[in-house]
């Protein structure tokens, strides 16, 4: 079940938050992310956050600042389990678009936000690792539309 981050979850989201950071990013140094844990916590609650609990663990979540996905985690057990999907759907539902910026390393990452419908627009040089900026634009079947109209006319 997907719900609004809760005060109460704010442990297991952060535990999610410095194991996957870890887990996926070994190309930054451990102490990057332990530097940034409690600057972390504290920008979790100003953001559209969401969880996904399963049978009452939290499992994931999605942040967003606006149409921007400041991160979106899984905890290792549940990963490849399409958590991670139900939460980009989720957020999708909502946004006309998404932007969010990727470690070009993250490879995995990559591959999970372009098969779901993300793009690179740009590569940037940036601290601790060079990014990729990615883009998903909700389609909104203008195209078809504008196609139904001439075949009626």
């Amino acid at each position: 079940m997907i719900r609004r981050f809760s005060k109460k979850d704010t442990d297991c989201v952060m535990r999610i938050w410095l194991d996957a950071n870890l887990d996926a990013h070994p190309f930054v140094s451990a102490a990057f992310w332990h530097e940034n844990f409690e600057y972390a916590k504290a920008q979790i609650p100003k953001a559209e956050t969401y969880v996904y609990e399963k049978n009452g663990i939290v499992a994931g979540f999605i942040g967003l600042n606006g149409n921007y996905i400041e991160g979106l985690f899984v905890k290792k057990e549940f990963r490849s389990s399409g958590i991670g999907t139900a939460l980009l759907d989720h957020v999708k539902k909502q946004k006309s678009s998404l932007k969010l910026h990727v470690y070009c390393e993250n490879q995995n990452a990559v591959a999970f936000y372009i098969k779901n419908g993300f793009s690179v627009k740009e590569k940037l040089g940036s601290a601790p690792a060079d990014e990729y900026a990615m883009l998903w634009e909700k389609e909104d079947g203008s195209e078809n539309r504008a196609g139904l109209c001439k075949r009626v006319l």
